[in-house]
């Protein structure tokens, strides 16, 4: 990790880390179960659900952080956490661009956000991810992470249906 910097979350790089959530789930199952990985402008609204509308929890900005790639200044991956019970945290989002994967971005991101969370009193972290999301389900797992339920994904599309 030594070619990259981990910041708080900075809420200048917001289009930047909509653009990083776009490119990274163009074409993955993700995009067509929630359609805002589809568009710049869903991955935009995605944030802003995460920061402002609580769907997720509260915000946790003190713990969400963003890589940013050191010779190049560009924004590498964002992790974004939020509080959804006293001692326990949701992690909504974790991205890295696919430039940067397997450079063990996602896992600093991670671990930062562990020690932070276990530094204000939190005693668990929950996510979700589809299990087509291969590299994620591996990152999670070696972060420590265990399946605790499955559960469907339906989609309803009036083209196939008529």
């Amino acid at each position: 990790m030594e070619s990259f910097q981990l910041i708080p979350w900075e809420r200048r790089l917001d289009e930047e880390a909509a653009e990083l959530l776009y490119y990274a789930y163009r074409g993955h199952v993700d995009a067509i179960i929630n359609d805002q990985y589809a568009s710049v402008t869903g991955a935009s609204r995605l944030i802003e659900n995460i920061i402002h509308h609580q769907g997720c929890g509260e915000f946790l900005s003190r713990i969400s952080r963003m890589a940013v790639h050191r010779s190049s200044q560009q924004l590498a991956g964002i992790l974004t956490v939020t509080g959804i019970r006293p001692h326990t945290a949701h992690i909504p989002q974790v991205a890295v661009a696919e430039s940067f994967q397997g450079r063990g971005v996602g896992s600093a991101l991670m671990e930062a956000a562990f020690r932070d969370l276990a530094r204000e009193g939190f005693e668990e972290a929950t996510l979700t991810v589809t299990d087509q999301n291969a590299g994620a389900v591996r990152l999670y797992q070696r972060a420590g992470f265990q399946t605790f339920k499955t559960f469907g994904a339906f989609i309803y599309s009036r083209e196939e249906a008529f």
